[in-house]
């Protein structure tokens, strides 16, 4: 995860770098949809929910946040989880994964986290003076000053942002 050190409404999450993980993150999703017999399409999306989704919402969110509960953990939990697990289990049961079919699912995994997520999306388009802040409206949902302070983290104050 890239560390944070400029204005909390626009790095290192902006309204762009969002857009375009949430983006690409469905063509991540709907590829094995549309191409159902490469397997090594769904064991990616198997791997990124049973590692990668759990790591971040199961672990790095909640330590960063001092919590044990953030949004996503319960969609993790019971979606992610059991559907990867219950996938995995049906396609090597039925002996339909080869070898080769692990070896491409995790390099798919691999260019959808590494490259899309880490190298463009919190690379180019996460900037300190991105013009496409959060709302301040977006900033402050849920209560996010008193659970913060409440969780002994001092929030950082953030300008005005322009609505969207």
């Amino acid at each position: 995860m890239p560390k944070a050190g400029g204005p909390p409404d626009r790095y290192v999450l902006n309204r762009n770098n969002a857009a375009f993980i949430n983006l690409s993150g469905w063509v991540f999703y709907l590829l094995p949809v549309y191409f159902p017999n490469l397997i090594w399409l769904d064991i990616g999306q198997a791997l990124f929910g049973l590692v990668g989704q759990v790591i971040v919402h199961g672990v790095i969110i909640n330590r960063k946040l001092k919590t044990w509960y953030n949004p996503g953990l319960v969609a993790v939990m019971l979606g992610h989880v059991p559907i990867g697990i219950l996938y995995l289990m049906e396609v090597v049961g039925q002996g339909t994964a080869q070898w080769w079919d692990l070896l491409f699912g995790i390099l798919y995994l691999g260019f959808f986290a590494g490259v899309l997520m880490q190298r463009i999306a919190f690379g180019p388009l996460a900037s300190p003076t991105s013009p496409y802040p959060f709302s301040a409206e977006e900033m402050n949902r849920n209560d996010r000053e008193r659970r913060l302070r409440r969780a002994g983290i001092q929030p950082r104050p953030f300008p005005s942002a322009t609505g969207f």
